[in-house]
């Protein structure tokens, strides 16, 4: 599967903001979270174990 690159940051920002009313249970048993969250959720722990990527 390939995926068109996103055309400019504002077109991003967009994307991203369409995405604050989606919901994900990652696990099925906990509380549901947006997918904004959920990537801030998952890429805490990799900011700190790989400050530089």
């Amino acid at each position: 599967m390939t995926y068109d690159p996103v055309p400019s940051v504002d077109a991003l920002m967009a994307l991203l903001a369409d995405c604050e009313a989606v919901w994900d249970t990652p696990d099925r048993c906990g509380d549901p979270v947006d997918i904004p969250d959920h990537g801030l959720q998952v890429t805490a722990p990799l900011a700190v174990s790989h400050p530089r990527d």
